[in-house]
């Protein structure tokens, strides 16, 4: 192992593995017309009509594997390896459109995350490679990038704030790649539009909203500005952004996919890694990431998070070899393993518990959804709240968040939440709708009526339209829901109100029992018929649970009144 650390032996081997796959999802053939594109749906199963400029972002991570050691594979100096990273830089190249910009999710998007991403990572492959490049492609690649780096100088993106402070780093790294001042000039000014931002509480709004997995994105990209300007300002905020994302760090090393705003459980090890350098709290979220051994499940889930995300856990272990001194310094537990506290942020509406029996997390705005994890143990509790399907067959969840529920907090340790119970809004382009996008985009200028619309949406439904569900119309009926947070236990008093006379309802009791992140029980089933046959009648009950973790257990005692 070459005197490594075990575990961050453990944590890059299969990384280092995943990356060298990703040759796989290229066309190989040097004589083919897309030698070069990783995108598989275009070049191989003809299933897309275009190319998702952001899969040759994969182009990054070959040519850190052509560059640097890695344990576990041998592609250190390998010719094909530079070969295609560069054939995938061209490949990029050729997909731009007129103005700078790529395309990600549909065809003439000119999308804002495509070009800030790979432009980010096309940079940084340009700066490794560029030595090694043919005069013809060294400037077919250095045009695009200056392409690309005068788009995002034109435009920000203020909605979806990881997309800026991903702009901001692609502009520090283009700056240096193409020696021009003023985009790293542009950098500053869209890190301090990001900072501008940033909420007392340190979290960065995603839509308007709470979502930690994508502060953790906003952070991951701003500590690689970081790197260029060591701004104290920078630092300070940075700081303060990983003080509050620290307490939704959950044991299993995941943070709230069930609670955020787009779903995001994203926790980024790179930024652990890089802010090691000055903060003890971030050498302890790298070090239990390493630890935890969870990092390729949040790194290459699937294709597409291969090619965008394997370069962060490439650059996560270069940073720790780079800086392996820091390691032994002091550091400062995260939350979950810390002294017990009580804490409450009215601004997110998250709250977060230890005790020495378990660590919880709430979110009063989804309806007061509670997460316990058992110390000591792999067993995890989520109590959701409830979903009630009428008649009419539409199904609606207390769990939704909405502008209209309220939350409160005392410092005993007590929540208190009022939800409305909503639809739940399913989005799936129909076919003539994806007909129109594809023909309006295709105009001259008609990509700019078609995203003024998505971001009007967007903006309006506070959700990404990359979400499968997100909250929908509100029903007359209310869940007034109490937490108590005990030292051994938590206490939870549920009042469902409603008008008497909506008919038949089919209750559904959303507690689950979770043995390392996969459902082991429902421990509420056998009560939801019961649950039904009140609320069809009186229109209202009242419920009362109490959770108690074990470290093999969880009791969950309930009755309804």
């Amino acid at each position: 192992m070459n005197g490594i650390n075990p575990e961050v032996f453990d944590y890059i081997t299969p990384m280092a593995g995943a990356s060298r796959d990703l040759v796989e999802l290229a066309d190989r053939d040097q004589l083919s017309p897309t030698y070069g594109c990783f995108y598989y749906p275009y070049w191989r199963s003809k299933s897309s009509d275009y190319v998702n400029a952001r899969c040759q972002e994969a182009v990054y991570t070959l040519a850190l594997l052509y560059k640097n050691d890695y344990p576990g594979v041998s592609c250190r100096g390998r010719e094909e390896i530079r070969e295609l990273a560069v054939a995938g830089a061209l490949f990029w190249a050729s997909l731009q459109h007129s103005d700078g910009s790529f395309d990600e999710w549909y065809a003439g998007e000119h999308g804002f995350a495509a070009t800030a991403f790979s432009g980010f990572a096309l940079s940084e492959t340009f700066l490794l490679l560029r030595e090694e490049l043919s005069s013809k492609d060294h400037e077919v690649i250095k045009k695009a990038l200056s392409g690309a780096a005068g788009w995002l100088c034109r435009h920000d993106d203020l909605d979806k704030i990881n997309h800026e402070a991903v702009g901001a780093a692609a502009l520090y790294s283009l700056g240096e790649t193409l020696g021009e001042d003023r985009f790293r000039e542009e950098a500053e000014r869209k890190v301090k539009l990001v900072l501008d931002r940033q909420t007392r509480e340190g979290w960065f709004p995603e839509l308007g909203g709470v979502d930690t997995g994508y502060s953790f994105l906003t952070l991951e990209y701003l500590s690689q500005c970081y790197l260029h300007s060591r701004d104290e300002r920078l630092k300070d905020a940075l700081g303060r952004a990983l003080d509050f994302l620290a307490y939704f760090v959950h044991p299993d090393l995941t943070t709230g996919r069930e609670y955020n705003l787009c779903g995001n459980s994203y926790i980024s090890l790179l930024a652990g890694s890089i802010m090691g350098e000055f903060s003890p709290l971030a050498r302890s979220l790298f070090s239990a990431g390493i630890a935890r051994g969870n990092a390729m499940v949040q790194l290459a889930q699937d294709d597409l998070s291969r090619c965008y995300h394997l370069y962060n856990g490439l650059l996560a272990y270069d940073h720790y070899r780079e800086n392996e001194g820091i390691w032994g310094r002091d550091r400062r537990e995260l939350p979950f393993k810390g002294d017990p506290f009580r804490r409450f942020f009215p601004e997110s509406g998250l709250a977060a518990v230890k005790t020495a029996r378990y660590y919880a997390v709430s979110a009063g705005k989804s309806g007061g959804l509670v997460k316990v994890f058992s110390e000591g143990g792999d067993l995890s509790f989520q109590d959701r709240g409830y979903t009630l399907t009428a008649q009419d067959q539409k199904s609606r969840s207390s769990f939704r968040l909405g502008p209209d529920n309220t939350v409160s907090w005392s410092d005993e340790g007590e929540m208190k939440v009022t939800a409305s119970f909503r639809e739940g809004s399913y989005y799936f382009p129909h076919p003539l709708a994806r007909f129109l996008l594809k023909s309006i985009s295709s105009l001259p200028g008609g990509y700019l009526i078609v995203k003024k619309g998505i971001d009007f949406i967007r903006r309006r439904k506070n959700a990404s339209f990359q979400l499968t569900a997100v909250s929908g119309r509100a029903s007359s009926r209310r869940l007034n829901r109490t937490i108590t947070f005990k030292d051994e236990s938590i206490e939870i008093v549920d009042e469902i109100s409603g008008e008497v006379g909506e008919g038949s309802l089919k209750a559904m009791i959303e507690v689950e029992v979770k043995t390392n992140g996969l459902i082991s029980t429902r421990p509420a089933v056998g009560d939801e018929a019961r649950l039904s046959e009140i609320l069809s009648g009186s229109g209202g009950v009242k419920i009362e649970k109490k959770i108690t973790p074990h470290s093999d257990r969880v009791d969950v005692d309930y009755s309804t009144l």
